[in-house]
């Protein structure tokens, strides 16, 4: 069967339409003619895998990575950079306009803000454990499965943590461990986590099912990875669940202060194993001056910022606003959002453990209102009791930040039925080589609103 390719999906396939039927192919590129094989079928779509490329198209490339057809990490290395940029902004072009109704006469889709390298910049990794001929290995999940695929080297990954890793490979096999099984939820070591800073620290995070026994090794492997690849700290993650979450709740410091400290445009943050910070430095910069761009601050403003995590948006508003109020339900993130307020000498803002949907609501009851309202929610967007509270404040302008283009288009079409206005979108490649976009989006209240 041929098909003509039309655009990409959010997971990076091509899709394509025939005789009433979408069809979902993985590789194929836009503007494509492939043969293709179905692997999976309903109603209305089906899956299909490319069995000859009749015509391809002039943006396809050699992909670098050689785990690239294996592993699922990246869905468009086939893609020439330039062209993944022009199809992520027609990636959220489509979504505002199919799900969120946008007229995109109104809203500026503007061009993706893309990278000068887009190589070695992811700050995090998370290794899966494997045993392969009797050694155990560090790998990735592959492509469209649960089979971990061992990876010598990672091109999304800075040099020093790609020889990290292989150090930490060799320990392994020396201390006697055994890699986790997920079928019969057997064995001992789930991941590896490493994490670095553009300080120069790095954190190791070893993540193992509840196991006293294991304290031992584990203090063995601290103390030799300590200095090893710029290692400050190392941490003991107890993870006694049955399912694919990566962290456990109880974590045990075998080396270091426990933390890593960052830098983001300025401003000095405390990162623990759990706390969640952008992945990609170079961007989160990029994305964060947006996000102040919107907010358009002169001072005298009261801000509010949900889903605040450790804080990084909201002391970096906090230099340029009045007051701020930060709210997020993981307590570790607040309590570490507080003490970064501290390092920083920052007191003009709080924060409160919570549900956005719970606190916002309480917050515009007793009155409370902000000039600017920012929103950094996760993939399923901001529950409506929240949206509606922050229209009720009736702020001039609300600025979000998506990380799921399909559930920022669903709010923003709440938010036009709510008084406000979405002026422009800018996407930020966040992840380059994968489907994945963040974007920065800047709202204005109706004047009749």
């Amino acid at each position: 069967m041929k098909l003509i390719i039309t655009d990409i999906n959010h997971q990076g396939e091509g899709v394509g339409r025939l005789a009433g039927k979408v069809y979902f192919v993985p590789g194929a590129l836009p503007g494509e003619e492939v043969e293709i094989e179905v692997t999976e079928e309903k109603k209305s779509w089906a899956r299909a895998r490319i069995i000859n490329l009749h015509v391809p198209s002039a943006e396809r490339c050699q992909p670098h990575c050689p785990y690239f057809e294996q592993c699922g990490g990246c869905q468009l290395q086939q893609l020439a950079y330039s062209a993944q940029l022009a199809v992520k902004r027609e990636l959220v072009q489509n979504t505002l306009k199919r799900i969120g109704k946008l007229d995109l006469g109104k809203v500026e889709v503007r061009s993706v803000l893309g990278m000068v390298e887009p190589w070695q910049y992811r700050n995090k990794v998370v290794w899966h454990v494997t045993k392969v001929n009797r050694r155990l290995r560090l790998g990735f999940f592959q492509r469209g499965g649960q089979q971990i695929i061992p990876i010598d080297y990672c091109l999304l990954l800075p040099l020093r943590l790609n020889q990290l890793k292989n150090k930490i490979e060799h320990l392994l096999n020396e201390i006697n461990i055994l890699p986790y099984d997920w079928r019969n939820h057997t064995g001992q070591l789930r991941h590896i986590i490493l994490r670095q800073t553009v300080t120069g620290q790095v954190m190791v995070g070893l993540v193992t099912v509840p196991e006293v026994s294991l304290k031992r090794r584990l203090m063995e492997l601290a103390s030799k990875l300590l200095g090893e690849e710029g290692v400050t700290t190392v941490v003991w993650n107890i993870n006694q669940q049955k399912t694919r979450e990566i962290l456990g709740r109880e974590n045990q410091t075998l080396a270091g202060p426990g933390f890593i400290e960052e830098e983001i445009l300025g401003l000095k943050f405390q990162v623990s194993l759990a706390a969640f910070l952008q992945v990609n430095p170079r961007q989160t910069e990029v994305l964060y001056q947006q996000a102040a761009g919107a907010a358009a601050l002169s001072g005298g403003e009261k801000v509010i910022d949900a889903y605040c995590g450790v804080g990084s948006i909201a002391l970096l508003m906090a230099r340029q606003a009045a007051e701020v109020r930060g709210v997020e339900v993981v307590a570790e993130a607040i309590a570490a959002a507080r003490v970064n307020a501290t390092i920083n000498r920052i007191t003009n803002a709080s924060f409160r453990v919570g549900l956005a949907e719970k606190i916002l609501p309480e917050w515009e009851r007793e009155g409370y209102r902000a000039q600017v309202i920012v929103v950094d929610p996760p993939r399923a967007g901001v529950e409506l009791p929240a949206l509606q509270a922050m229209a009720g404040m009736k702020p001039e302008r609300i600025v979000y930040v998506a990380c799921d283009v399909a559930t920022l288009a669903r709010d923003l079409a709440r938010l036009q039925e709510l008084g406000y206005e979405p002026k422009w979108v800018q996407p930020v490649d966040m992840f380059p080589h994968t489907a994945h976009v963040e974007c920065c989006c800047c709202l204005k209240r109706k004047k009749w609103s």
